[in-house]
């Protein structure tokens, strides 16, 4: 067994050969009077790669004439990680969110308003559309801006609405147009369910509430502001959660 310690020691040193090999680097040498800007963002896959081209261009281009170099870093679970790293002093200078966590990050102190440097730079509420701009402030402070917005809509079947004609009538509905409530929706949606013949089997849903499941939070917004928001559409936006550019 003399052989074993020599065994472990040889183990030991191939271990730290492959960590100094492929273990995490120092952050990249930038020439002085460069700002560095941490930016971490929640896409995955191809979009990570198509945000990546972006940062690439934007660094090859108006980075490298105004001195900035952004740091781009894909996060899974980003809102949580934010959170964290924020909460140990740690934060990145950007963060990529969703709409919906605007007020969270802003009620906790964890996001910088961004009114006095929107202004300096002339952005305002005139950029955007209104909604999308409202999306980014909370208690009237401009704590994010819109980077992907979108529209989401619920789409009926008018085929499907004829087909069920005579079942939506018998449920006091109207077949001519689409569900105008909540409680309507459902009505409509029991009344598109159709089983095939003997058997318990649907052969065809009336409302399908998780496909594709990323909006569900967006269904009461196809019914107007009483059912407790103003705004008809959603969308991403990039926060500036603390400022710890390095130079």
């Amino acid at each position: 067994m003399r052989w074993l310690p020599r065994l472990i020691l040889a183990l030991l040193i191939a271990c730290g050969a492959v960590l100094l090999a492929l273990g995490p680097r120092p952050e990249r040498e930038l020439p002085p009077g460069v700002v560095r800007i941490t930016y971490w963002e929640k896409w995955s896959n191809e979009q990570a790669d198509a945000m990546r081209r972006v940062v690439d261009d934007f660094n090859a281009t108006v980075g490298r004439e105004k001195g900035i170099f952004v740091e781009y870093l894909s996060i899974l679970g980003i809102d949580r990680k934010t959170l964290a790293s924020t909460a140990a002093g740690v934060p990145p200078d950007i963060a990529g969110l969703w709409q919906h966590q605007v007020a969270p990050f802003a009620a906790r102190n964890a996001a910088i308003p961004l009114d006095e440097l929107a202004r300096a730079h002339g952005i305002d509420a005139d950029h955007y559309k209104p909604v999308y701009w409202s999306l980014c402030t909370h208690e009237k402070s401009l704590y994010a801006l819109p980077t992907t917005p979108g529209a989401c809509a619920l789409i009926y079947n008018k085929r499907a609405f004829y087909e069920s004609a005579d079942a939506m009538r018998a449920a006091g509905l109207d077949p001519t147009r689409p569900p105008r409530t909540i409680a309507e929706l459902d009505r409509y949606a029991v009344a598109l369910d159709r089983r095939l013949p003997g058997s318990d089997r649907i052969d065809r849903a009336g409302y399908l509430p998780m496909e594709p499941g990323w909006w569900v939070s967006t269904t009461p917004f196809w019914f107007g502001p009483w059912y407790g928001f103003p705004v008809s559409c959603s969308g991403r936006v990039w926060i500036r959660v603390w400022w710890t550019a390095r130079r």
